[in-house]
């Protein structure tokens, strides 16, 4: 077993406050999906409840696409799981948009 160490740096409140894991957290809360008061809260949610934990990674981070009215998981068969069946995306969208300048550089060598 390791031993235990001492804590070498903690973010102070300001930075807990306005982080991103703080204003999901909260958004999850005013949504309705529940309150998660410590980090370990909010992964077991994640990964016990994988649809509601996946509507609201769609919903928060205002995913560019069609999402179907179908199941967020059709199928949990591993390997085969089948997400959003029937919902579009965009991929090059998603992951280059973001409210970043026409001409702002996506990629620099």
């Amino acid at each position: 077993m390791p031993a235990e160490r001492d804590t070498i740096w903690q973010p102070p409140p300001e930075l807990i406050a306005d982080a991103a894991l703080t204003r999901y957290a909260g958004w999850l809360t005013e949504a309705g999906f529940g309150r998660f008061s410590t980090y370990e809260d909010l992964w077991q949610w994640s990964v016990e409840d994988l649809e509601r934990f996946w509507t609201s990674i769609w919903e928060v981070f205002d995913v560019p696409g069609s999402r179907s009215p179908g199941p967020v998981l059709a199928s949990r068969s591993m390997p085969g799981a089948r997400w959003f069946e029937g919902s579009t995306l965009n991929y090059a969208e998603a992951a280059l948009g973001g409210g970043h300048a026409d001409d702002a550089c996506a990629i620099e060598s």
